[in-house]
């Protein structure tokens, strides 16, 4: 690690903020590139009703504080904000690149460990760059929803969604909804 100068890091959600910050903090060169418009990962594009799934305690920095006005249960769009004030508190907004989207990765040799990111943004321009490390942070949440396969699903005269495509619950109104699943965001639709 004595030859890092200049690291990429995917992703600017909570893992892509703090991995970000670190090593802004430490003298490294770093670029966080973002696909969206706006930092935060999964607390900018949530499904209906999502929020964090702890008191607010424990989702907090340990050297940036949630504010005392936000709810004890955080609700995502306060959140979202918090992750926003925490860039602007460290100052290192001018780290990341939005609008960036990640389309390659590939280390350029073994000998001399550095790594060619190849990102396009809104317009289809193409960048290539070189960097001395990589942060994959990517979390577990992606623009592509992964819906498993159910037999008789074609017959099914419905619609069937994932819950990162239900933005809002109008939608839903006066419609029989079965929630698939028993985790939180299952919990979140479905309340």
């Amino acid at each position: 690690m004595t030859n890092v100068k200049r690291v990429a890091i995917i992703g600017t959600g909570v893992a892509g903020l703090v991995t970000t910050k670190t090593l802004f903090g430490a003298g490294l060169k770093c670029v966080a590139f973002e696909r969206s418009s706006q930092l935060g990962g999964v607390w900018v594009d949530g499904y209906s009703n999502f929020g964090v799934q702890a008191p607010k305690e424990l989702y907090e920095f340990p050297d940036y504080p949630m504010p005392e006005s936000a709810p004890h249960f955080t609700p995502g769009p306060v959140f979202q904000k918090y992750l926003e004030d925490y860039v602007d508190e460290f100052k290192f907004r001018a780290c990341i690149r939005f609008n960036a989207c990640v389309t390659g990765l590939e280390q350029s040799s073994a000998q001399h460990s550095s790594w060619t990111v190849t990102t396009s943004d809104e317009s289809g321009t193409t960048r290539v760059e070189k960097f001395d490390f990589v942060v994959i942070a990517t979390g577990l949440y992606s623009n592509l929803p992964n819906k498993p396969s159910f037999p008789g699903e074609t017959e099914f005269r419905g619609e069937i969604m994932h819950n990162s495509e239900v933005r809002t619950r109008d939608s839903l109104v006066g419609q029989n909804v079965a929630v698939v699943g028993y985790g939180k965001s299952a919990a979140d639709i479905a309340f």
